[in-house]
């Protein structure tokens, strides 16, 4: 009934406002490093292409998005040096964003499959827009430049 009366549209939240949170405000101070930024922005932009995210509230996607660039060791690797240990930086992150490991652990899985598929409409046409546009050198090549393996791989 309040709502009713209200004269601006309320839309439902995105997972990037999230994502973009949790980048520049949070505890991690990690997070800040720039490639992990484009990291993160191709993992959640790749979640857009796939219905099976709107089963899962926005803020748990982009911890998700987080998380899967957190465990991807060429990433880390290119971030911080080949000693880094995400698992602080995990903890901070479930403790930060309420989300439990092993939820962000469940969707990052779904994350890091599709990330490494092309995905392809009802009418046999290949969605590439995301892909290319990270590939880009204002993107620091993500989509190219760094393994982005399966986080069944990886350890949770």
């Amino acid at each position: 009934a309040m709502l009713d009366e209200l004269t601006s549209g309320i839309l439902a939240p995105t997972a990037y406002p999230f994502l973009m949170r949790y980048l520049t405000q949070s505890p991690i101070v990690i997070l800040t490093n720039e490639l992990m930024k484009k990291v993160c922005s191709y993992y959640l932009e790749r979640t857009l292409q796939e219905i099976c995210y709107l089963n899962y509230d926005p803020s748990l996607v982009a911890a998700a998005a987080v998380y899967l660039a957190l465990k991807n060791d060429s990433v880390t690797r290119a971030c911080w040096g080949p000693g880094f240990r995400p698992d602080e930086a995990v903890n901070l992150l479930s403790s930060y964003t309420t989300c439990s490991i092993s939820d962000m652990h469940e969707v990052a899985r779904r994350i890091s499959k599709h990330v490494n598929e092309v995905p392809v409409t009802a009418s046999q046409r290949t969605l590439n827009a995301i892909n290319k546009k990270f590939a880009r050198m204002s993107f620091r090549q993500v989509s190219l430049s760094y393994e982005h393996g399966l986080l069944g791989e990886m350890q949770e």
